[in-house]
């Protein structure tokens, strides 16, 4: 059993420290999710008293009932309450997809001169797919490592507008073959990446210490993998999972490391793993065409094989 409140307290000190510049305006978690956050952690709360919480949000109310009864769930006869979906979903699931549902609503009208925000949660709902299927090979928990890969990058379209003048550098190398991956630019520049700061935020807004954990080391690529205690968890599962490459190009050779990864993990099949993200994809974004995961590492294996 991983103690995962240890871990945050090793990475990120009993008291934090971590301050970002003091015009950057912070997503506001909408009240519902937060309120959900902190009753449901009693083990008495009702389920109807959670569902109440959630109810006092239209917004989230909508999107929970519309991911119910999407055609992942192949539910026969709609659910048309909340407290009909607390029950199927079960409050620890519930409680996953209003984090990352309140975070989506809390970035929604924000805009970045960088980040394209379609691409941006595209990225997002890819590498989560794949986080998702990455801890099913662990036996680790899939809906955290879900929740983790739509996570990982929550401040950065946030971060790279209002210090646009800082992350210019980056952003004017992209066109080159060759530049510093993103978390490395940050820690030059600033000493810490988007990655501390995102999982400060989290746990400010009382997220699981496990999510913050996933958020704080994603950026440590496939070697968390060595780890003794952290090599098969969702930790690993999120960092594998941010390897695929995104508009920003935070890993440059990203693909390349996940080739490598399955060369010598027997269980990890690159391309079996990028239809399941596309076949999981497309029921959940049917209508959007993008150069998908799928895409790009058929690209690379037909490159390398020329």
């Amino acid at each position: 059993m991983i103690d995962w409140s240890q871990i945050r307290l090793k990475l990120m000190g009993s008291e934090s420290k971590f301050a970002l510049p003091p015009h950057i305006k912070l997503p506001v978690m909408p009240t519902a999710v937060l309120e959900f956050l902190q009753k449901s952690e009693n083990p008495d709360a009702k389920t109807k008293d959670l569902s109440l919480i959630i109810e006092t949000d239209s917004g989230l109310t909508a999107e929970l009932l519309r991911y119910v009864n999407s055609s992942a769930f192949g539910m026969r006869k709609k659910i048309a309450t909340v407290d009909q979906t607390l029950a199927l979903l079960g409050i620890k699931k519930t409680k996953l997809f209003l984090m990352t549902s309140g975070v989506q609503q809390s970035m929604r009208s924000r805009e970045s001169r960088y980040v394209n925000m379609q691409n941006f949660w595209i990225a997002n709902l890819e590498r989560a797919i794949f986080a998702r299927e990455v801890a099913m090979l662990f036996k680790t928990d899939p809906d955290l490592a879900f929740a983790g890969g739509m996570l990982l990058d929550l401040l950065l379209p946030i971060i790279t507008n209002e210090m646009h003048a800082e992350y210019a550098g980056y952003f004017d190398q992209l066109a080159l073959a060759e530049h510093p991956d993103l978390h490395n630019y940050e820690r030059e520049k600033f000493r810490w990446d988007h990655a501390c700061a995102g999982a400060h935020v989290l746990h400010g807004w009382g997220f699981p210490d496990e999510l913050v954990c996933a958020v704080y080391m994603h950026t440590q690529g496939i070697k968390i993998m060595t780890d003794p205690v952290l090599g098969s968890s969702v930790v690993a599962s999120v960092t594998i999972a941010a390897q695929i490459p995104d508009a920003c190009q935070q890993v440059v050779h990203g693909l390349e490391q996940l080739v490598k990864l399955e060369a010598v993990w027997p269980k990890f099949n690159l391309l079996e793993i990028a239809h399941k993200v596309q076949q999981d994809f497309e029921q959940m974004s049917p209508s959007i065409g993008h150069m998908t995961l799928l895409k790009r590492v058929e690209k690379m294996l037909v490159d390398q094989e020329s």
